[in-house]
């Protein structure tokens, strides 16, 4: 994941290409994804 925001920094026109919500569904499915990895050690 920091390899992609590293890239995406590096080329912002690349980020502009993709959608917003196409961006917010990636950070909820990562984020959800975290979570689910967090809940299922606990």
């Amino acid at each position: 994941l920091r390899e992609l925001q590293g890239h995406f920094s590096k080329s912002p026109s690349n980020t502009l290409n993709i959608p917003l919500h196409f961006q917010v569904f990636f950070l909820i499915s990562a984020s959800t994804s975290l979570a689910l990895r967090f809940l299922i050690r606990g």
